[in-house]
């Protein structure tokens, strides 16, 4: 196609300027919400860690059914996996 140069071009710049954008607020927002778990935890004297775990698994099995049904370029999963190893660092 004669556009197909422009069109990867246009692709691009969507991709970097609108479909990445939300990584960093998700990110930001699940560290937030980490730590906002583990002090509501620390504060009745209980351990938040099997609390993070299992929200962990809950958004694992969301993330799975998107990235299988709805939409390949998921990060959910990523932040499922990722998350459970969190604890440990």
């Amino acid at each position: 196609m004669p556009t197909a140069g422009v069109d990867r071009v246009v692709r691009f710049l969507q991709y970097l300027l609108v479909d990445a954008k939300f990584y960093g607020i998700f990110s930001i927002l699940f560290g937030i919400g980490f730590s906002i778990i583990l002090s509501h935890a620390e504060e009745r004297g209980s351990s938040g860690i099997r609390l993070f775990y299992r929200r962990m698994l809950v958004l694992l099995g969301f993330a799975l059914v998107h990235l299988l049904c709805i939409w390949s370029g998921d990060i959910l999963c990523l932040y499922a996996v990722v998350g459970m190893l969190l604890p440990l660092l």
